[in-house]
């Protein structure tokens, strides 16, 4: 009896071990399953944070499309291949814009028009036939408005314009017989700022009269440049007024040409002299003229051809802190690479006003007129002229016009110090 009494109690010890054993290992499998659950909660949290942030993003993000051509999808939004948002507008290659549908024809008129006063292309909004335009301060919408009912006119469109007093706005309706095409408000604004491109008017030949013509330069309310020929009878007086009428001057240097007649005033550089005298006839001129910026050749067709003589012009200009303009007389001239040996500020004449046998008014105006686009194109432009009467006429009628297109009418060393050494 006792026997069996212990074997039962053996084996209910082992039974009772190995179902301690089993409920161990039971315990232990619900903390695995825990460790993995919290693993699978950390990451599906992840994942719906990134998916948070990815739609909080398509959602908000700013939209880079350009906005759609309206009117029927003709494609006659104004703004139309643009390089960039903050560029003037680009330049358009049509040869023959009379064949475009009207919508289109009339804006390519008009992104010329922009590209003119430098209007940057973000500042011109379009959604259907609205246009809504920002300008600086220092351009008056009815200047460009003005421009418009030109184009709009040999268009044989109809235009009507509003101003608005109480948000200072103007507006231009046009219109094809009773199709509205285009509705432009300008809206003015201080915190926008053209880039202003830069012209030199040099008027040459100063010294030789002292007359109206010669009086009225003088008297032009804008920075024209004066370059003075040393030694002639009225070079001093009309020096003298200039600086005070607060115009730069300029010595107009006499210089050998290849053919006509040569000035031997004891002032002009000529090809067959030494190094010492053409040296004391440049500071001969730089005597007379003390006030000079600036030095160009009259005449010196030759002269500036001539290497050994720019490197003495150039090494004695100098000297005197003085900048060479090259008049370029001569396709040949070697002055450029003369002022780079020396380092001497630098620029060359890009325009002249009038020709050899052309002083009409309708051909200097198309000389302004050029000056204008190169100006745009590279940023600044030099122009020579002559104290014509002619000149004098185009220049009153063209230069009240010209800041209005972008382009700042400088005296020749404000220029310079915009323009790197030589690079002309």
């Amino acid at each position: 009896m006792n026997k069996r009494k212990k074997r039962a109690s053996t084996n209910y010890r082992k039974t009772t071990q190995k179902k301690a054993k089993t409920n161990v290992r039971r315990r232990r499998k619900p903390q695995k399953n825990q460790l993995l659950d919290t693993l699978a909660r950390y990451i599906r949290l992840l994942l719906l944070i990134g998916l948070s942030a990815a739609l909080i993003y398509f959602l908000f993000k700013p939209s880079q499309k350009s906005e759609a051509p309206s009117n029927g999808g003709t494609g006659s939004g104004i703004i139309e291949n643009v390089a960039a948002p903050d560029e003037p507008f680009p330049e358009e290659k049509i040869t023959d814009p009379g064949k475009l549908p009207i919508r289109e024809r009339l804006n390519f008129y008009l992104n010329k028009i922009y590209a003119n006063f430098n209007i940057k292309t973000s500042w011109v909004k379009k959604q259907g036939t609205s246009v809504r335009i920002k300008l600086p301060a220092d351009l008056p919408a009815i200047e460009v408005i003005v421009e418009i009912i030109q184009v709009v006119n040999e268009m044989d469109l109809d235009y009507f314009t509003r101003e608005n007093l109480a948000n200072n706005t103007s507006q231009l309706l046009i219109a094809d017989k009773n199709d509205t095409l285009l509705a432009i408000t300008f809206i003015p604004s201080e915190r926008l700022v053209r880039r202003m491109d830069r012209m030199v008017i040099i008027i040459d030949d100063f010294g030789y009269a002292r007359d109206e013509v010669s009086n009225a330069f003088l008297s032009l309310n804008y920075p024209v440049t004066l370059s003075i020929i040393p030694g002639q009878r009225y070079s001093r007086e009309l020096k003298n007024r200039a600086v005070a009428a607060q115009k730069e001057v300029m010595i107009h240097l006499p210089m050998e040409p290849l053919a006509g007649e040569v000035e031997h005033n004891g002032f002009t550089v000529m090809t067959q002299m030494r190094d010492e005298d053409i040296a004391r006839r440049i500071e001969k001129a730089v005597e007379e003229i003390p006030e000079a910026v600036a030095v160009n050749n009259h005449m010196g067709s030759k002269a500036t051809a001539d290497s050994r003589v720019m490197d003495v012009v150039c090494r004695e200009l100098k000297k005197y802190n003085l900048m060479f303009v090259d008049s370029r007389t001569t396709s040949k001239t070697v002055a450029r690479k003369s002022a780079q040996r020396y380092r001497l500020p630098f620029l060359q004449r890009m325009v002249f006003l009038e020709g050899k046998d052309q002083r009409e008014e309708n051909y200097i105006t198309q000389q302004f007129k050029k000056a204008v686009a190169i100006a745009k194109k590279k940023g600044y432009v030099v122009v020579i002229g002559h104290p014509y009467s002619e000149t004098l006429h185009v220049l009153q009628r063209q230069l009240p016009a010209l800041e209005s297109q972008g382009v700042e009418l400088v005296p020749v060393s404000r220029l310079e110090k915009t323009v790197a050494l030589a690079r002309n």
